[in-house]
């Protein structure tokens, strides 16, 4: 069989596998043969010269050996060589590193994205999105950019845009390319619109590869298995508090530091949302306890929003809450309310692991979490 390789440089000899060194190859290397650097090779590598010639014209030669390889094996035989001067230990280590194969890393590739660019992506999707809808015959606009409008269907007049959000973000199966769905409100009608980009792994740059197509709305999912089961008294020194906190941090009415424990990173909305504010229900994951000092409880508050004109919505905060001088303080709005996990243990409590806070009551630290 007869396989063609990159050319091969005269001076520089194909070897083939040598296979065991017999007693004559062993006598030209204690004899100090020239190797294969002389101008003429000599010794054992006339014969090795002499057997890869005759498999080359016998046709037996199935091994195509690329200048690397061509290296590699000159290496192994002057080693192989060395290794039987040394006796035979230097021989079975020989044999052993021949054999091994050689670890090459992969680079890393990974298709999880940072809120920074998980933005990034959905801001230029929404950017492909608007352009489309804008473009006109006459008026292309920035879609000449993203695509070759020469042979497509575009209309007279603009499609008017209100507003652009992106929905969602989602890897596909190919690294480096994301579905973007895109919410946009369209001339006053809720319309969603699926846009696949490509993160470009050579500068970072972003790819519309299609243009933008009619989506299905995401769907939308109700929070299973609720775990906060036990439900307060609305007079209660839990419920007295939780209303009280929100009532200033809502409607302005109150100082909301009176409310809160000492460092705990609450700020005051400004302008305040509600004019007032009524509590419905304050739920927790563990039975309502009196507020001994260091006791800590979580609780989700659901509340009626009242704005100045009149208009009303239920709203809920989930909070950490600690008790100090024999009341209950708030520490902390969660960044989510608690949600039942799978039970890993024995045991069946809840945990409140503790995330730096942010500058805004948005985005406080705690996420409890419970099993079950």
């Amino acid at each position: 069989m007869k396989l063609t390789g990159r050319p091969r440089k005269q001076d520089q000899p194909v070897l083939p596998s040598a296979g065991p060194l017999d007693d004559e190859h062993i006598q030209d290397i204690q004899a100090g043969e020239d190797g294969p650097d002389a101008a003429e090779p000599s010794g054992i590598w006339q014969k090795l010269r002499r057997k890869k010639d005759a498999a080359e014209e016998s046709g037996e030669l199935d091994t195509v050996v690329f200048a690397g390889q061509r290296m590699t094996t000159k290496l192994a035989h002057i080693g192989l060589a060395a290794t039987v001067l040394c006796g035979p230990v230097g021989l079975f280590v020989a044999a052993a590193a021949a054999t091994r194969p050689v670890k090459v890393r992969a680079a890393a590739k990974s298709d999880i994205l940072t809120a920074q660019d998980a933005a990034r992506v959905g801001q230029f999707a929404q950017r492909v999105v608007r352009s489309w809808l804008g473009a006109t015959r006459a008026k292309p606009g920035d879609l000449g950019a993203l695509f070759d409008n020469s042979s497509l269907q575009l209309p007279d007049k603009p499609t008017r845009v209100d507003t652009a959000t992106t929905a969602d973000v989602t890897p596909t199966s190919v690294n480096g390319i994301f579905k973007v769905t895109v919410a946009a409100t369209v001339e006053g009608t809720p319309r969603y619109y699926a846009v696949p980009v490509q993160v470009s792994d050579r500068d970072g740059s972003l790819i519309a590869l299609a243009l933008p197509a009619p989506a299905a709305a995401p769907s939308i999912e109700r929070a299973a298995d609720d775990p906060y089961r036990s439900t307060f008294t609305p007079s209660g020194a839990t419920s007295t508090a939780v209303l009280a906190f929100l009532r200033a941090l809502l409607t302005g009415q109150g100082d909301v530091t009176r409310y809160i424990s000492p460092g705990a990173p609450i700020e005051e909305i400004v302008p305040a949302p509600y004019a007032r504010v009524d509590l419905s229900t304050v739920a927790g994951l563990a039975d309502e306890v009196p507020p001994a000092d260091g006791k800590q409880a979580s609780v989700l508050a659901t509340v009626v929003g009242t704005d100045a004109a009149k208009r009303s919505i239920t709203t809920q905060y989930a909070l950490t809450l600690k008790a100090r001088g024999g009341r209950w303080e708030v520490t902390a709005i969660d960044l989510a309310p608690a949600i039942r996990r799978p039970r890993t243990t024995g045991q069946n409590m809840p945990s409140t692991p503790k995330v730096p806070a942010g500058p805004t009551a948005s985005t406080n630290p705690t996420t409890p979490t419970t099993t079950r």
